[in-house]
């Protein structure tokens, strides 16, 4: 049996979908992953192949995107895969259909609503009327929270009995991202993180701005930003943007890291002011690492933190409202830090394992090695 991840980045097919992945090469599947090369990837099991494939993800050159199609109709007939699982925009859309007119089973993951979902200019118009088509095709769309399940049907792209919700997200590895013992430092200093790509809609002016706020009270708080610059995105911070406000000294930035649970060890607290989710895998990670949050009062957010037990929820576009959520865990004392960091695993353990995830993606092929085995026979 051959299974293909078909996403518009390898980086996220690794970091988010890698157990995915591996249980399917554990159960003896041969995988393919088809995504622009965006990371140093070589796989290391006989089972996994990965090919590369070009593609603007933004962008709405219908030349560039005519391409796109035709080349994933190429690899897709020449693979024959039993399944296909497509992420993101353009994978769901022209991918749904070149499997279709293949006869290649298909589920699509809708992983948040995004700038196309939530822009009303030409290309979004035309995006969601594209997505509306193309998601009649998969058997399956696979959505991460409630509010991305309404949007769906209200907005006609999908039927209920076609989507599955998967509550907790896309769950988190938790003996990957486990309690962690060697935290200690030498200084008293609050740590802040955030974790998100440079963008405007992640919360990047209200983190800046609330730091600047904090800082001017706290001096010795510190305030840290990991992450990649995003340039195709439509709202990215630019480049001078980013360095001056480092400059200025209100942030940190520590850049693009790959394994993040060192640095999220060392820190006391993660931040995410975003302004749209699918359910955000950093904070399930901080829940999992015994780290309180302070996030944004949105679908994909919020359904992180139970308020005043594992976090704080803070509204979203408010610097102010995020400052005020940083200055409520300043006030806290190191026990009652640490009080919210063991609930916050708990939480994890109970709404956010991985294994959780494998099982719905494992009933959705299983029907597969079934028939496959009862031909045999």
């Amino acid at each position: 049996m051959k299974v293909l991840f078909c996403d518009n980045s390898l980086y996220s097919l690794i970091n988010f979908r890698g157990d995915i992945i591996n249980s399917y090469v554990e159960a003896n599947w041969e995988v393919v992953l088809l995504a622009p090369l965006d990371f140093d990837y070589i796989p290391n099991h006989n089972n996994i192949r990965y090919i590369e494939i070009q593609l603007s993800r933004t962008g709405l050159n219908p030349f560039r995107d005519l391409k796109y199609f035709c080349t994933l109709s190429s690899i897709y007939k020449k693979e024959r895969p039993d399944y296909i699982f497509h992420y993101t925009i353009k994978p769901n859309i022209y991918g749904t259909v070149a499997a279709t007119l293949l006869h290649i089973r298909s589920t699509s993951m809708i992983t948040g609503l995004g700038y196309v979902f939530n822009s009303i200019n030409l290309g979004g118009v035309i995006a969601r009327f594209m997505y509306r088509i193309a998601m009649s095709f998969p058997e399956h769309i696979i959505a991460l929270n409630q509010h991305i399940v309404d949007l769906l049907i209200e907005k006609h792209i999908s039927t209920v009995d076609k989507i599955i919700l998967l509550s907790g997200g896309e769950g988190v590895n938790l003996s990957l991202f486990g309690m962690r013992t060697d935290s200690k430092r030498n200084d008293n200093k609050t740590i802040f993180l955030m974790i998100a790509r440079i963008l405007y809609d992640k919360g990047y002016s209200e983190y800046v701005n609330a730091a600047r706020i904090i800082r001017n009270e706290f001096p010795d708080v510190k305030f840290l930003l990991l992450g990649s610059l995003d340039y195709d995105y439509p709202n990215h911070v630019p480049k001078e943007v980013l360095k001056k406000d480092v400059e200025d000294g209100a942030i940190e930035y520590l850049g693009f890291q790959q394994n993040v649970r060192d640095i999220i060890n060392k820190c006391d607290c993660i931040v995410l002011p975003s302004y749209h989710e699918g359910l955000s895998r950093v904070l399930m990670e901080a829940l999992a690492m015994q780290k309180p949050i302070i996030t944004t009062d949105i679908p994909g957010c919020r359904e992180t933190v139970d308020p005043d037990r594992n976090g704080y929820i803070v509204k979203a576009h408010s610097v102010e409202s995020l400052a005020d959520g940083i200055r409520k865990f300043l006030a806290l004392s190191e026990d009652e830090r640490k009080q919210m960091g063991i609930y916050g695993r708990r939480k994890a353990e109970k709404e956010f394992d991985v294994k959780n995830v494998i099982a719905v993606y494992k009933k959705i092929t299983d029907r597969l090695q079934t028939n496959q085995d009862n031909h045999h026979e």
